[in-house]
């Protein structure tokens, strides 16, 4: 049994402004990776930023006015101003994702090479800006590159659950823009420009703090984890559809900012007040569709996940 999905809508959006894009000074790479997107839009804040008010939440993407449903992020803005990153530390739970995520990529890594017909080399990547706005971009797991050419040719995002209600919601149900990883994948694809995220998911183990207090290097603890936590191998694909519609929110937010640092006074005024700019008009979605058949649209959100492993059949869902 797979799970299938519908064909990504694709649009050609027209943006009703310009905006500065003075890129912010490059981190030195042998800092932490928070600090290379730090004063960025990336990772959970573009995760926030689509998040959407309770009247957007009800409208489609193809529905200009649903761009300017969102609320202001005072996170970045902060950022920009002080030049400082907040680290909270994190829970156990995000702890333990961190730490057993290169026992996933090395597992999963060897079940994503089998899947091409040329010979892929799984690689670490640091922070990547978007190509045509360096104030925005992703931090993948890994990408998986052409050995010979060194093309990037996927992302690849290892999850590592903690719970079943997690796994089964990143296993089983199909992925679209409510789904808890889908902007993240979608910044990814964005960023290096490519039309696949590999998407790996562990299994819960029975004990986290075996993994998460581990005295030692991670790897020597990959066969028991291998045993314990089976990995699933999924694609999301690319969705030029909705990347658009986070640039558009970005630029929005963008211009907020910049005018908030150039003249200070309350971010909300600011935010609501380029909110209140946008002319939706502007900003309408076409849709690229058959000029021959004319299709309507799908009845249900586009999905973005295919499930490359057979399911067992025996599911107690």
């Amino acid at each position: 049994m797979s799970l299938q999905i519908n064909k990504i809508k694709t649009t050609s959006i027209q943006l009703p402004f310009t905006v500065s894009n003075k890129e912010v000074p490059v981190i030195d790479e042998k800092k932490e990776f928070h600090e290379a997107r730090n004063g960025r839009w990336s990772g959970t804040v573009v995760k926030k930023l689509m998040a959407c008010s309770s009247k957007g939440g009800k409208m489609s993407w193809a529905d200009p006015e649903k761009i300017t449903q969102f609320s202001k992020s005072i996170e970045k803005a902060m950022q920009r101003k002080t030049g400082k990153y907040i680290e909270s530390g994190g829970t156990n739970e995000m702890k333990y994702g961190t730490r057993v995520e290169p026992l996933i990529l090395a597992i999963g890594g060897e079940k994503i090479k089998s899947f091409f017909n040329e010979e892929i080399k799984i690689e670490e990547v640091k922070f990547k800006s978007f190509p045509d706005f360096p104030n925005a971009g992703a931090t993948s797991d890994s990408v998986a590159r052409n050995a010979k050419t060194n093309k990037v040719l996927a992302t690849v995002e290892a999850k590592g659950c903690t719970n079943w209600s997690t796994h089964y919601k990143r296993t089983y149900e199909l992925m679209d823009e409510k789904d808890m990883d889908f902007w993240q994948t979608q910044t990814q694809c964005k960023a290096w420009e490519v039309d696949n995220c590999y998407y790996l998911v562990a299994e819960p183990p029975k004990d986290i703090t075996k993994y998460l207090y581990y005295d030692g290097d991670i790897m020597d603890l990959k066969n028991e984890f291998q045993e314990e936590c089976a990995i699933s191998v999924q694609i999301v694909e690319s969705s030029p559809f909705h990347q658009n519609a986070i640039m558009q929110r970005i630029i929005i937010a963008e211009k907020a900012l910049n005018k908030w640092l150039e003249l200070g006074g309350r971010v909300d005024d600011i935010f609501y007040n380029e909110i209140e700019s946008v002319d939706l008009i502007d900003t309408i979605m076409i849709e690229e569709v058959d000029t021959v058949t004319r299709k309507p649209p799908p009845p249900i959100p586009p999905k973005a996940r295919t499930i490359i492993e057979e399911l067992p059949e025996d599911l107690p869902f």
